[in-house]
């Protein structure tokens, strides 16, 4: 096994780093504790060179440091999904719209759930098209259906893709529809798909 050791700097120089970078990302002690799973005590006295924790505790603590400072890029799809559904009150369902639903309700789910798109699914429950607020801006005829005015579907990976390959695909698409791949996440819905990831999703919150 690879010494731990061998990968750290010299514990005045680790100390210097988890301290100035812990602040200039606004990462209290408390979070980077909590996402460590230590006390805030200490990641104190590691900051402060007080010594008496374990080098793979320190080493745990500095890649933990760096998982929430870096977008997630060297996970899988599924783990970006988890976090984003454990960040709901309830449980999570992907919003999708029927090829054959009419217009207004469409614009009504748009404005209830403050987004701009949204997939529209067949009875099979595969993805057919997308329906974006900017197709409806110009619409009058509501009694419409969705199928009319939807483009095409929005791109798939399954979610056991590396989310290198989501993040650069969102760099010229609106959203991707996840499907479950290996893995044991479960359709989101009575359709093929676990979830949905857009920009966002790799936009690093600002923790304080």
């Amino acid at each position: 096994m690879q010494d731990q050791r061998m990968e750290l700097p010299p514990p005045e120089e680790l100390a210097d780093w988890l301290r100035r970078t812990r602040r200039e990302h606004g990462i209290t002690q408390t979070d980077l504790a909590d996402r460590s799973e230590v006390s805030p005590s200490q990641i104190s006295r590691i900051e402060s060179q007080q010594g008496g924790t374990a080098y793979h505790t320190i080493y745990r603590i500095q890649q933990e440091l760096l998982a929430m400072i870096e977008p997630d890029t060297t996970r899988p799809i599924a783990a970006i999904l988890t976090r984003k559904h454990n960040s709901h009150d309830a449980a999570y369902t992907l919003a999708s719209l029927a090829p054959d639903a009419s217009i207004t309700p469409a614009v009504d789910m748009m404005q209830r759930l403050q987004i701009s798109q949204l997939p529209v699914i067949a009875a099979d429950g595969t993805s057919v098209g997308r329906l974006t607020e900017r197709d409806l801006l110009d619409t009058t005829d509501t009694d419409a259906h969705v199928k009319k005015h939807m483009r095409p579907p929005f791109p798939e990976l399954t979610a056991d893709t590396p989310s290198t390959i989501a993040r650069d695909l969102l760099e010229t698409n609106e959203a991707i529809l996840i499907t479950p791949g290996n893995t044991d996440l479960e359709p989101a819905g009575e359709h093929n798909y676990v979830g949905i990831l857009t920009p966002s999703d790799f936009t690093q919150p600002t923790t304080t």
